[in-house]
Formats: structure tokens, C-alpha cells, sequence
């Protein structure tokens, strides 16, 4: 059986450039503008764009996203990086392969606390985090360093 990847050039693609490929419509749109853009262009519900020599596949129909994840079709396999970290670590829910007991234990510990209920209920926390960032970042003078701020909100007051 052929691999998604094996398929990539099956997918369709807005035109790209040599080299940077759909990288210049992100530099000016934003990968969020323009991943909206590119999605009403393609009815069928999945494309790609290539990030200079990578290419990332996109699906927005729902069926085709509810079917990417289905658990049942789902194998976790950790990367090179983290099998590095499996040999001290151990298997654990990010270094454990699927078929392993401890992935299966850690997996429904957690699986709760990401319930489309419990989203529901991290939202007004969520919310006042981002609230209190957007006014700590109203009152400094300067330069905007955003990525240096994530999750600080949650650990320390602001």
C-alpha cells in the first residue's frame, strides 16, 4: 500500500515558485490567511503547498477529517529525536510506539483532559491568559518579543 507521502503529487497545489515554492503567499498573507485563501480553492477538501523543499498536505472537508482521525487507523511512532530520549527515558506517551502498554496507559489517562468538554472548560482560563498578555503587552514600550511570553501568564502574575 502506497504512503500519503507516495501520493503527494496526486494532490492538488495552487502554482508555486521554483525553490521557495508557496512560501511568498505566506510571507504575505500570513499561513492563516493564506491557508484560507488556498482552502476555498480546492472544493474537494484537501491540498498541498510546498515550504521550500517540504510539502505539507491539508485537509479542510470534514469527512476526510474525521476520517484522519479515526484511532483506529492510528500508529504512533516516535521520532529520531525522541527514540534518543527513549533509551534514558524509557516508554512513556511521547516515546512509547503505539502497540506498546504504557503508550495504551498514559494515552487513557490523559484522553479526559482533552475531551471536547474539558476544552470547553479551559476556554474562560484561556481567555483571561491571552486577556492579561494583550495588557501586559499594551503598557511596555519597545520591542515585542510575543514568543518569549507564552504560558509565563499561567506560571507567574503578570
Amino acid at each position: 500500500m502506497a504512503s500519503v507521502i507516495d501520493k503527494a503529487s496526486t494532490f492538488p497545489s495552487p502554482p508555486a515558485l521554483p525553490v521557495v515554492g508557496h512560501l511568498h503567499h505566506i510571507i504575505r498573507q500570513g499561513l492563516i490567511g493564506y491557508l484560507l485563501h488556498a482552502g476555498r480553492d480546492f472544493p474537494e477538501g484537501i491540498f498541498k503547498l510546498k515550504f521550500g523543499s517540504r510539502v505539507g498536505l491539508f485537509v479542510t472537508d470534514p469527512d476526510l477529517v474525521a476520517e484522519l482521525c479515526d484511532e483506529t487507523r492510528f500508529r504512533k511512532m516516535p521520532g529520531p529525536g525522541l527514540r534518543v530520549v527513549r533509551r534514558f527515558a524509557g516508554d512513556g506517551l511521547f516515546t512509547a510506539f503505539s502497540e506498546e502498554e504504557n503508550w495504551g496507559k498514559a494515552h487513557r489517562i490523559l484522553l479526559p483532559a482533552f475531551s471536547q468538554r474539558a476544552m470547553k472548560g479551559y476556554f474562560d482560563m484561556m481567555l483571561e491568559v491571552a486577556d492579561q498578555l494583550v495588557a501586559k503587552w499594551s503598557r511596555l514600550s519597545g520591542p515585542l518579543h510575543a514568543r518569549f511570553d507564552r504560558g509565563r501568564g499561567l506560571r507567574a502574575p503578570l
